[in-house]
């Protein structure tokens, strides 16, 4: 005999506090914080709940991301992260710009990203090295949320060790530039106006050679091209850039001949956290929608929640969600008392969340037995972006050998 139909999905958004009575997720995470990270905590849930939550399902059906969602994460002050308000940012300290990526990517992987990118990969560069013009003419607007940017790194044969096989030329032409190549799986292209791109001058130098440039979109020779049936991470509208013989000024070199690699990695360490902090709320959400259903879904008379199998997962993911939450927050904290290098605390946070988050999606997908594959219930999604955190920024087996040959004293 059958058993008794599934729950009426109560929303297709995971779990969110409305009357500011904590969910799962949050119980007990802002026991240690400041009430100004409390208060944007606050600011960020408040806007997922009211310009997010409603709409993620279909953008990731569509595989789309709206443009004038930065504008209003700008208007609200979310964008400008940890740049400096002289230039047109927030000022944000570590901890604060972690939990504000953290609370965005609860409702949305992807506008995690948004809000991180002008405090790493896109803006840190500019605002690093940047002439007064470039900041002017590109920074400020970026971070006003008027115009859209992407960081152009990856190719397609490379990711992780770019700077040592770059096939991307720039071929110096009087005070201008020709460059050359392809990038690939770059995020957020289809809404970009202009990419901070990576070229070699000279291959024989290795990382000594790559320079950095900015690239309008709308520069002759440049093309773009959406992917458009992506399995997972569909709303981070990635592509591929084409440059065929693209004429860039010097002035839209950014830093000085062979710095692109010092710039590409003034933003690694920080991208890693914001990573983490990523799959750190992702993995809130992911617990949130598996209790709420644990508790409505019922098997023999009872909650599926009363069943020991189904709370061993719920206990697993609550344990894995802690632990990645003090790994993350370990590296914010680090940052923010002036530690310069980072990088293996920075790699065990981002390779434990992003472990975490994936084990977690996979065993809410058996907590919500066929419902799981029902467009009406945003586990589906969680699971299909979820995959993607274990590549994006560095592919997790390369963490645990950056994390081992630290140990080991090798590096």
């Amino acid at each position: 005999m059958a058993g008794p139909p599934p729950p009426a999905p109560p929303n297709s958004q995971p779990t969110t506090p409305s009357s500011r009575q904590s969910t799962p997720s949050e119980d007990r995470m802002s026991t240690f914080e400041t009430e100004e990270v409390k208060m944007l905590r606050e600011t960020v849930r408040e806007f997922g709940k009211r310009e997010i939550a409603p709409y993620i399902d279909e953008w990731d059906r569509q595989a789309t991301f709206p443009r004038e969602m930065a504008s209003k994460m700008a208007e609200v002050g979310l964008l400008g992260g940890r740049l400096s308000p002289e230039i047109g940012g927030s000022g944000m300290t570590y901890p604060m710009i972690t939990a504000v990526i953290e609370e965005m990517s609860y409702f949305s992987a992807a506008a995690g990203a948004m809000v991180g990118a002008p405090s790493n990969s896109v803006g840190k560069g500019l605002a690093m090295q940047g002439t007064d013009e470039q900041v002017d003419r590109f920074l400020r607007p970026f971070l006003a949320g008027e115009v859209h940017a992407a960081a152009a790194v990856t190719e397609p044969h490379s990711g992780t060790d770019i700077v040592h096989k770059m096939e991307t030329t720039a071929k110096k032409d009087g005070t201008n530039y020709i460059l050359n190549g392809e990038k690939a799986w770059i995020s957020g292209i289809e809404n970009a106006d202009w990419v901070v791109t990576f070229a070699t001058l000279d291959k024989s130098k290795g990382r000594k050679g790559v320079t950095a440039f900015i690239v309008d979109i709308d520069t002759p020779g440049v093309s773009t091209k959406h992917y458009e049936d992506s399995h997972g991470a569909r709303t981070f509208v990635s592509g591929s850039v084409f440059l065929q013989d693209v004429v860039v000024e010097e002035d839209r070199r950014l830093g000085e001949e062979g710095e692109g690699y010092r710039i590409l990695m003034a933003g690694t360490e920080i991208g890693r956290l914001a990573c983490a902090a990523r799959a750190l709320g992702m993995l809130r959400a992911t617990l949130d929608v598996s209790v709420e259903y644990a508790k409505l879904r019922e098997t023999f008379g009872q909650p599926i929640g009363r069943h020991q199998l189904v709370q061993d997962k719920i206990a697993t993911m609550a344990t894995n969600l802690d632990a990645a939450r003090l790994l993350t927050y370990r590296v914010a904290e680090l940052k923010e008392a002036g530690v310069e290098r980072v990088q293996r605390e920075a790699s065990m946070a981002k390779l434990f969340a992003t472990n975490s988050l994936v084990e977690a999606t996979n065993e809410a997908m058996q907590i919500h037995g066929a419902n799981s594959h029902s467009p009406e219930y945003s586990v589906g999604r969680l699971w299909r972006d979820a995959k993607s955190t274990q590549i994006f920024d560095g592919v997790n087996e390369i963490h645990k050998v950056m994390i081992a040959e630290s140990v080991l004293g090798y590096r």
